[in-house]
């Protein structure tokens, strides 16, 4: 039963991304050469849905910049908003920030962790870790369901602390920037929500000679409804590349890409943003086209 509108896919096709080192340039969070792609799926009414480790403030703004619509999922996984003015307007799938971060002050004053969390930063050490200006690391600090955190104590240490999460219902995924401390959801769980609250049963069409299954544009070009795309660089993307039906790996900053663990799974070959750009170029709007020109013949 829904509780909150999630928009009707009449294609069948969805591509859900990252955003910082997938769809913006890592180090300057450059985005203007993704503009064209995003014009073109939204002329093809393929929506593009974010997926990141973002707050609701930060994604509301850059829902804006690249002339998107919610829904959208904020904090890896942990919140999918369904308006960008509203933050109550939401299906929250995590862990209140608060209870997370009264855990991690427990469990460094219990065991002794060194690590620094956002609310241990403050404004002025989240712009120096980012490389954001005031406001936008003031949006960065508004959290609902999850902690970035910079790791600070040795490698044996982090395996000590995981556990301890677990102990308190809690996981720690690493993103392209930091660590990430929150509840037992990501992007995927999120991803499959979207997906199966925005699809109807195709049915069968009565002008359809033998009762035969009316066609979206996802069986039409890839026998399959709903098709989904997925774009991340960190190991925060890992399982929701690896749950889409093609996923697009972008290169990492520090070098270290994600693994190709299935076959669907394809290594862009360039960074962000220009990266985002050309796979989907190439492995989803050229096929499209190509099927379109092919079918108005």
């Amino acid at each position: 039963m829904l509780t909150f509108p999630v928009p009707y896919n009449p294609t069948g096709i969805f591509v859900f991304t990252d955003l910082d080192g997938t769809l913006l340039g890592h180090h300057d969070y450059a985005y203007q050469p993704v503009m064209p792609v995003i014009k073109r799926l939204q002329s093809l009414a393929i929506p593009v849905i974010l997926n990141s480790s973002k707050t609701f403030s930060e994604m509301s703004e850059w829902l804006e910049r690249l002339g998107l619509e919610p829904p959208f999922i904020a904090e890896n996984g942990g919140v999918i908003y369904f308006s960008s003015t509203d933050s109550a307007d939401k299906q929250l799938l995590g862990m209140d920030y608060a209870r997370i971060c009264a855990i991690l002050a427990k469990l460094r004053l219990e065991q002794g962790f060194q690590f620094a969390g956002f609310s241990d930063l403050g404004v002025e050490g989240v712009m120096q870790a980012t490389s954001l200006d005031r406001a936008s690391a003031s949006k960065a600090m508004q959290r609902a369901v999850s902690e970035p955190i910079i790791w600070l104590d040795t490698p044996s240490r982090l395996a000590m602390f995981k556990v301890c999460l677990a102990q308190q219902g809690l996981q720690l995924q690493k993103g392209g920037r930091f660590y990430h401390v929150m509840a037992h959801h990501d992007k995927a769980n999120a991803l499959k929500w979207v997906v199966e609250q925005s699809i109807m049963p195709v049915t069968p069409s009565e002008s359809a000679p033998n009762g035969a299954l009316q066609s979206n544009l996802a069986q039409g070009v890839f026998a399959q409804s709903p098709w989904v795309v997925a774009l991340g660089d960190g190991g925060n993307d890992q399982r929701m590349l690896e749950q889409a039906d093609l996923g697009i790996i972008l290169p990492a900053a520090n070098g270290e890409n994600l693994a190709k663990t299935k076959v669907s799974l394809f290594l862009a070959k360039n960074a962000a943003p220009d990266g985002w750009s050309e796979s989907l170029q190439t492995h989803l709007i050229k096929p499209l086209e190509c099927y379109l020109n092919r079918t108005s013949e």
